[in-house]
């Protein structure tokens, strides 16, 4: 799942959520986190603030994960 999950993911490419998310799932992000608090409902929207609201907090990074372990 994290393998598909941050495959494609990066700054204006979203994560690949597929079934591992409800349609209607909501993210809630509280507003002490430093970076787009709030609440993000359903699949799309979540997998655009991975994608977009995100990336505010490093506007400059372009990290990428390089080891997952499969838990």
């Amino acid at each position: 799942m994290m393998r598909a999950f941050a495959s494609g993911w990066g700054k204006g490419r979203p994560p690949d959520l597929g079934g591992n998310v409800y349609i209607d799932a909501e993210l809630i992000v509280p507003n002490s986190m430093p970076y787009s608090g709030g609440v993000f409902q359903g699949r799309k929207r979540i997998a655009q603030w991975f994608a977009e609201d995100l990336w505010e907090m490093w506007p400059a990074s372009r990290r990428r994960p390089a080891n997952l372990i499969d838990g």
